[in-house]
């Protein structure tokens, strides 16, 4: 009794193995790990507060270089962020590449949008590429502001 129970749960362990190691044709499925959250959200801070940076302070001085389409404080704008082929920053990250922000409103304004878009950007040698949009929701019941983020099509290589 026990050689065959110990024949079965091992069959069914070589069946879950097998199973297990066939090659998913679905090539629509995406797998992240807790690894890869980690760095797109550490890349998504970082892009961030470079975009605050740029918009508000004029690029902080040294790199990058910052351009307004419209004059500053002319809403809405385009200003592209430029990281030149290397930049380092205070914080040792070397960036490359161009952020272009589309804002329609200075960012605390309620209901203003922005959209940041990467052209041959990396970070620290990592491409990133798609569309993230901010959008000022105004103050919440509490008084707290509320702001949504939407990215669209983020990939990091």
């Amino acid at each position: 009794m026990k050689k065959s129970l110990f024949f079965l749960l091992a069959l069914l362990l070589s069946v879950a193995a097998f199973e297990s190691c066939k090659k998913n044709d679905n090539n629509d499925a995406v797998i992240a790990t807790a690894e890869d959250l980690s760095a797109n959200e550490d890349y998504t801070e970082q892009i961030d507060l470079d975009a605050d940076i740029a918009v508000e302070e004029r690029g902080g001085g040294g790199c990058p270089t910052v351009t307004f389409a419209q004059p500053e404080g002319t809403w809405p704008n385009t200003i592209t962020i430029d990281f030149g082929t290397s930049c380092t920053r205070p914080d040792g990250r070397v960036l490359s590449g161009k952020l272009i922000v589309n804002q329609t409103a200075e960012i605390r304004t309620p209901g203003a949008v922005r959209t940041i878009t990467h052209d041959n950007f990396f970070v620290d040698g990592t491409q990133v590429e798609g569309t993230r949009t901010w959008t000022n929701n105004g103050q919440n019941t509490d008084g707290q502001w509320s702001y949504t983020k939407v990215a669209t099509d983020m990939k990091l290589t």
